[in-house]
Order: structure tokens, then sequence, then C-alpha cells
């Protein structure tokens, strides 16, 4: 999948990844064969996203779309497996993941979303009156700067096994902020914890 418009402030830059990724996971949503259901990812795309595909005629299955829908689904089954023995699940650049909402996560499990405020202000507005099927918090942050404050504040606990997921977010970094982003998940993860990630070069 190309990347948007690099041209765009690095704020719209981020809100429009996200929704595109939404756009993707809901033209897979329709198909008959799909490899899961995102009955929300449509309303988070939004119009600009699919605009956005249609005016640069995006060939679904060349630029994105087969990618977008197995990762998808390859993380879904991720979390899915190791919920078993972990109740706090933390996504970074969470963007308009809806993980939170679908899954039918174990009673009592804690799922951090963390992001840019302005992504997660809109994609909360658009969800004010949807229930997750978990304990759902969002947090605002910076993942180059200090953020793991934030999430102990939320009521992570370090001393308990916890799940990662980094779906979409290591290529955007340079390599020392990739470093000093794994550094610090370290000093958060048990042992017995799980780090689910893409390593796209």
């Amino acid at each position: 999948m190309n990347q948007p418009d690099e041209q765009l402030p690095p704020q719209k830059f981020v809100s429009l990844s996200a929704q595109l990724m939404a756009s993707l996971r809901a033209l897979e949503s329709t198909r008959s064969d799909c490899l899961f259901s995102d009955p929300f990812a449509a309303q988070l795309a939004g119009s600009e996203a699919f605009a956005f595909l249609e005016r640069r005629k995006v060939k679904l299955e060349e630029e994105g779309r087969a990618y977008v829908a197995v990762r998808t689904r390859f993380f879904d089954d991720f979390l899915l497996d190791s919920m078993s023995w972990a109740s706090q699940v933390v996504i970074l650049a969470a963007g308009m993941d809806m993980r939170a909402f679908r899954l039918p996560w174990l009673e009592g499990t804690k799922v951090y979303e963390i992001d840019q405020p302005q992504v997660l202000n809109y994609k909360n507005t658009i969800l004010k009156n949807i229930t997750p099927t978990c304990q759902r918090y969002t947090l605002s942050a910076d993942l180059t700067k200090q953020w793991h404050e934030q999430l102990l504040d939320a009521g992570f606990r370090s001393e308990f096994p916890s799940i990662w997921l980094l779906e979409g977010l290591l290529m955007y970094l340079r390599e020392q902020e990739v470093h000093e982003l794994l550094k610090t998940i370290s000093s958060l993860a048990m042992a017995q914890s799980c780090l689910g990630l893409e390593a796209v070069t």
C-alpha cells in the first residue's frame, strides 16, 4: 500500500494513514470469504479515506488489500491465543484498531490503546455509543518520547504478564527510536509476556 501524500502535515499524515487501514479492513469485511469481520471499519475510515483510494485508483490486491487482511487476521489469532495467560493488552500506535470492540476477550481483560491525540479523539468521538468487549483505556502519547508513566498511571501492572502489539508501526520509526521503544517494552513486560510485531525494512 502506498503511503499517503508525504506533503501532508505530519498530524494529518498519521490520521489519514490510520483511516486508510480502516478502509482496507472495511473492504475485506464485505467479502464472502473474508478473513475477519470488522463492522466498525467503514465508519472509522470515513469518506475521505475511500475517496483517497478512488483518487489514486489503488489496485487493492496489488497495493495493500491482501497484506492488510492477512496481517489483521494473523494478529487477531495471536491475541486470542495469548490472552489465556495474560489479561493486559497494549496496542501501540492503535490507529483505527477495533479489537477492543470486536474480539471476544475474557472477562477482566484490559486493553490499552496508545496513539497520537488527534487519532484517538477522532476515534473516540465516533465510538462514543459503542461498548467495548473489554476494559478499554486510551492514552494520548508520542511513542518516540516518554510514555510508560502514562501507562502505569492508567493501571497497567508490570509485575503481571502482558501482551504487546506493534502493528504497522516500526517502519515509520528511525532505528534508534525502534531500539528505545523495545527497551521500554522490555522494562515493562515480565516473563511470559508476548510481543507481536512486523518488521518491514
